[in-house]
């Protein structure tokens, strides 16, 4: 089997030569002033690459998943159910969104529809209900067609 690429490697640190070894090869006294100065630089140094091995170690630990088995979990549990929470509002408004847009879709065209009957079924009455048409549906029944046109009758008051 191969390696496992995602465990942390041992972090390896440049051994640094002690203050009193240099002054020594470089033939100087040690003096007091030059090694607190030393020594609070190293403290400095030291702290600078605890932080960046801390900020290493929390980024491995998030993407090998042991930040969730080793107590993120009870620590953001909150958190994740909170999002959670939010992303099925989500999903859930946008499947109703969705929904309510087919539906208004459908209606529109169900609309265009009962919009296109009606004006066939008003050219049909129009056209049954022209006197030509009246008079050929009547022809064998033995009504026939008034030859006096209509005139207005006027009642006269004594």
């Amino acid at each position: 089997m191969g390696k496992n690429k995602f465990r942390p490697k041992p972090m390896v640190e440049d051994p640094l030569p002690e203050p009193e070894l240099v002054m020594e090869f470089e033939g100087r006294k040690p003096e007091k002033e030059e090694k607190e100065e030393v020594q609070q630089v190293d403290e400095n140094e030291l702290r600078r690459k605890e932080q960046r091995r801390l900020r290493r170690k929390k980024i491995r630990s998030a993407l090998d998943g042991s930040a969730v088995l080793d107590g993120g979990l009870q620590k953001y549990g909150w958190l994740v159910l909170y999002a959670f929470f939010w992303a099925m509002l989500l999903i859930t408004n946008n499947y109703v969104s969705e929904s309510v847009v087919r539906e208004s879709s459908r209606i529109k065209g169900e609309l265009k529809e009962l919009q296109f009957r009606q004006i066939s079924s008003q050219t049909e009455l129009l056209q049954i209900s022209r006197q030509s048409s009246v008079a050929d549906k009547l022809q064998g029944t033995g009504v026939k067609e008034s030859l006096i046109p209509p005139y207005k009758i006027k009642e006269v008051k004594e």
